[in-house]
């Protein structure tokens, strides 16, 4: 009795501190928690509590952590007893593993968490195919994300609530956008911000601004409209206070908006910025981050110094196991490589002629 007491009320503290947006606490109470379910016996307390423990390491940044804790979750025998927990561990498991650009991963991920969902959790079915149509966005399969998308859009129903129409019509936004219908993903994007408005989840708001904005520039989509966004999760996550993870992503949309508004000494600095303090903790962003560098350095002359962050780009992208973002950089790559080539051409035969 006293031992489920105990995890109770350490459960209650890390919902309320995770209301404050206090993750940390959140973790440190939940473990405390699940220790104490541990010794009640209780297994759905152990499997309940652990889950939530990997979703606060995940919105911590802490990507690492988070996959550690839902392998050992999944890897536990009293797992099978719960299978649409471990549906949750594993769409969890795939979101931590795409943000560390190891897209194929992910995609196993999720199709394990589809095997073993059951067919009476619509919820969880259609939180699972937000995860398939963005993790084969994210392997390149962009037309195979499309037609799932498709089919997330039918799970949609009217009687969805304002966050889960806005969270799906942001992803099949998303999939329009990758897979080059633009105007499809400019009019998802528009419903999915009219439904996430009135939520009043300021963080939320931030991440996605951001995502559309980034995925505006990627398509082309230089507008007014493409900076709003930008501005608009500046605001929110200014507001929020957000993790690193989401400030340096925030920072990394500032700068390729100043690269390819033609301000490319503002974009150097910022972008230096976000690869610098992302060194430790958040290898993809800094390989993303390099990649805008290469460019920006690239307009400015800077051949040498362009093909050195793009190379740091491609070694990041391998070793994390993110092959469509290593042959993007392996493209950049080619592509100064050629251009300088030129260059020394023209100025080689200018001499000789003088």
């Amino acid at each position: 009795m006293e031992d489920e007491q105990v995890y109770l009320a350490n459960e209650y503290k890390a919902q309320q501190a995770s209301q404050r947006r206090d993750y940390g606490k959140a973790v440190e109470y939940s473990v405390l928690a699940r220790e104490a379910a541990l010794q009640a016996g209780d297994t759905w307390g152990y499997c309940r509590l652990t889950l939530s423990i990997a979703r606060y390491q995940y919105d911590l940044g802490l990507m690492d952590e988070c996959i550690h804790t839902i392998n050992a979750l999944t890897a536990h025998p009293v797992i099978v007893d719960f299978p649409e927990t471990a549906a949750r561990a594993r769409v969890i498991l795939s979101e931590a593993l795409r943000n560390k650009g190891a897209s194929d991963r992910a995609l196993v991920a999720t199709e394990e968490a589809i095997s073993i969902v059951p067919d009476r959790s619509k919820e969880l079915r259609t939180a699972l195919q937000h995860s398939m149509v963005a993790t084969l966005a994210e392997e390149g399969e962009v037309e195979a994300a499309w037609q799932e998308a498709m089919v997330l859009d039918s799970l949609v129903g009217p009687e969805a609530g304002a966050r889960a129409s806005g969270m799906a019509y942001w992803t099949i936004g998303n999939s329009a956008f990758m897979s080059g219908r633009i105007e499809e993903g400019l009019r998802f994007h528009e419903q999915a911000a009219t439904a996430l408005t009135p939520l009043g989840d300021v963080n939320l708001w931030a991440l996605f601004n951001k995502a559309s904005a980034n995925l505006r520039m990627d398509a082309g989509v230089v507008q007014p409209e493409t900076l709003e966004c930008i501005e608009r999760a500046e605001v929110a996550i200014s507001v929020s206070e957000g993790n690193l993870a989401d400030r340096l992503e925030i920072l990394l949309s500032r700068a390729h908006w100043e690269h390819l508004a033609g301000n490319n000494g503002v974009a150097e600095q910022k972008l230096r910025d976000v690869a610098t303090k992302a060194e430790e903790l958040f290898p993809y962003t800094r390989a993303q981050a390099l990649m805008v560098l290469a460019r920006c350095l690239f307009d400015l002359g800077r051949a040498g110094e362009a093909l050195d962050a793009a190379r740091e780009g491609e070694r990041l992208f391998d070793g994390l196991g993110a092959p469509v973002q290593a042959e993007r950089a392996r493209e950049i790559i080619r592509t100064i490589l050629r251009n300088d080539s030129i260059t020394q051409t023209v100025e080689h035969e200018t001499k000789s002629q003088a």
